[in-house]
């Protein structure tokens, strides 16, 4: 009985002697910070160095134990250096937006998930951090100088390094939980790794000075690839990355034809101000809503692209040539053509068509062919227009293949028509499909052999349905 009661008291005091020792000794750490960090001048220091308990002092959180688990300190006017804290069961210190100067001190704290230090003034190289639980490191818009430690943090995050003054080559990381890596606007050279970061959602290595090739990643996550302003050479890799939203290649020294890309969620494909050669391809990119192409040496004409979501299309300053396409994007309100070699007029069409254009997003300037050199004039005189009518386009040339079918066939054409109708050879409407821009796939495997005829630009053309 007496054991028990031993045993039972035991239990109960100890939590309270471990929250006293933690009290105390985290306590004296904190003041230690107050006064390296000229606490006097804090924006909000409610109830530090008082008597009032530690969870009550400003941007403290507290565990179970009473141990310091949370600093909180963001955009606070701490000014000074940062001390070496010992705050043993510490998870987050967020001091991001002050006036932190000095070096980052090579931090010894086990249980620390989150280091936020962005938007200060910390110099000086980057500790090669022991921190086994951190899973975000934030040091961003700093002075920092040298080169990337390679850490074995085996579960960080995010790594967050951009707007500093890192040199030297980028390391091929092993952080097997990463999933956002920032290394943008410093002065990092060499080559990109071909990392083998299977979590990778976001890489950033922008605004640098790296050189090569770019590796075809096998990265089946990554959302975002942001490579642009460096000195990379080479070919564009044919990328497969299934889940890919945002390629920013621009500002390199990249040459070569341009990938007919298979990105379905791609939505912002940049490669203004590069060498690239050749025709631009006919993407077929459903999701893509900002094309720039821009400043390159590209030929041949503007395909009539299958992207019903673009919003902005830049190809100024090319050696592109032949007419305007009949443009049909409802959502597009910038149309960027100048400095090429376009001839003829522009489609009336494009008013219907892309009506958020309006007089002021388009550009068609220094087109030496072209019937004006004026978008506000065409927009608002229809100076320069051609006539898009329907009449105007029984002509317009449409390809069937194949045809003979078995199945399905697809439509092609250079104008989008109203409608396509398909009817039996007894003249019965079989089916009346609402088009794309550029082209229709129509089903037959569900009706017999035979001929069929489609009408289009009220012109019949026959079809054959095999078995």
């Amino acid at each position: 009985m007496k054991n028990n009661l031993f045993l039972w008291l035991l239990c109960f005091i100890a939590p309270f002697r471990v929250s006293a020792q933690c009290r105390q000794q985290d306590s004296l750490q904190l003041v230690a910070f107050y006064n390296a960090t000229n606490g006097a001048s804090w924006t909000n220091k409610t109830n530090w160095l008082t008597s009032r308990p530690l969870e009550e002092w400003f941007g403290l959180t507290i565990n179970a134990y009473g141990c310091v688990s949370w600093i909180n300190l963001r955009k606070n006017n701490l000014e000074g250096t940062l001390p070496n804290l010992n705050l043993p069961n510490l998870e987050v210190l967020a001091l991001e937006g002050n006036k932190l100067n000095g070096s980052i001190p090579n931090l010894n704290l086990s249980n620390l998930k989150y280091l936020g230090l962005s938007a200060n003034q910390l110099a000086g190289t980057i500790p090669n951090f022991n921190l086994q639980n951190l899973e975000d490191l934030f040091l961003d818009g700093n002075h920092l100088t040298g080169t990337i430690p390679n850490w074995s943090l085996p579960n960080l995050k995010r790594l967050y390094l951009t707007d500093n003054l890192l040199s030297g080559t980028i390391p091929n990381f092993n952080l097997p939980n990463l999933i956002d890596l920032r290394l943008g606007s410093n002065h990092l050279t060499g080559n990109i790794p071909n990392f083998g970061l299977v979590n990778l959602v976001i890489l950033s290595v922008n605004n640098n000075l790296l050189s090569g090739n770019i590796p075809n990643f096998n990265l089946p996550y990554l959302k975002g690839l942001y490579l642009q302003v460096n000195q990379l050479t080479g070919s564009i890799p044919n990328f497969n990355l299934p889940n890919l939203e945002e390629l920013q290649l621009q500002v390199n020294q990249l040459s070569s034809t341009i990938p007919n890309f298979n990105l379905p969620n791609l939505q912002g494909l940049s490669l203004q101000q590069n060498l690239l050669t050749g025709a631009i391809p006919n993407f077929s990119l459903s999701n893509l809503k900002k094309l720039d192409l821009s400043w390159n040496h590209l030929t041949g004409s503007i395909p009539l692209f299958s992207t019903p979501n673009l919003t902005g299309l830049s190809v100024a300053n090319n050696d592109l040539t032949g007419t305007i396409p009949l443009f049909a994007y409802s959502y597009l309100t910038i149309l960027d053509l100048r400095n090429n070699y376009l001839q003829g007029c522009i489609p009336s069409s494009i008013k219907v068509q892309c009506p958020k254009i309006g007089a002021t997003g388009g550009n068609i300037s220094n087109n030496p062919t072209l019937a004006t050199q004026s978008w506000e004039n065409y927009w608002n005189l229809n100076e320069g227009t051609c006539r898009t009518s329907t009449s105007d386009l029984k002509e317009m040339a449409v390809v069937i293949a194949p045809n003979p079918t078995k199945d399905w066939f697809t439509i092609r054409y250079d104008a989008m028509p109203n409608e396509v109708l398909v009817y039996n050879s007894l003249g019965r409407l079989l089916k009346n499909v609402i088009p794309a821009p550029e082209q229709v796939q129509i089903d037959m495997s569900m009706y017999s052999t035979g001929i069929y005829f489609v009408k289009i630009y009220d012109k019949m053309h026959k079809i054959v349905k095999n078995e």
